[in-house]
């Protein structure tokens, strides 16, 4: 059976490719891969192999389990973890904004609201 989510996993890549500033063709070469496969990859219609997936972790400086987050039960959940990753280095006012967004949100949703 084959658990991994690699639509998912596709577009985790995609996302922290693009925030870290690469391009497929940047990305692949860092990894010796051709950026049609990698275009693959992140389109979930290619399976990378775990040592691809970690040297893709190692050159976008995240976590492997945070690519992997789709595929994993929701009881491992790496949310925490991407939150801190994302707050490094904010300014202190954007960082109070957002910390009155959350407890807005907080304070103004419930449980059954959220999909």
């Amino acid at each position: 059976m084959d658990y991994a989510n690699y639509e998912g996993l596709g577009k985790r890549i995609k996302e922290y490719r693009v925030v870290a500033g690469k391009s497929q063709a940047q990305l692949s070469e860092k990894i010796n891969l051709s950026a049609t496969y990698m275009s693959l990859i992140e389109s979930g219609t290619r399976k990378p192999s775990l040592q691809t997936i970690i040297s893709i972790a190692n050159v976008l400086n995240v976590t492997v389990d945070s690519l992997l987050r789709d595929s994993m039960d929701k009881g491992k959940d790496t949310t925490m973890e991407e939150l801190e990753r994302l707050l490094q280095g904010v300014s202190r006012k954007k960082m109070e904004f957002i910390y009155r967004t959350i407890k807005f949100l907080l304070d103004n949703t419930d449980e059954d609201s959220i999909k």
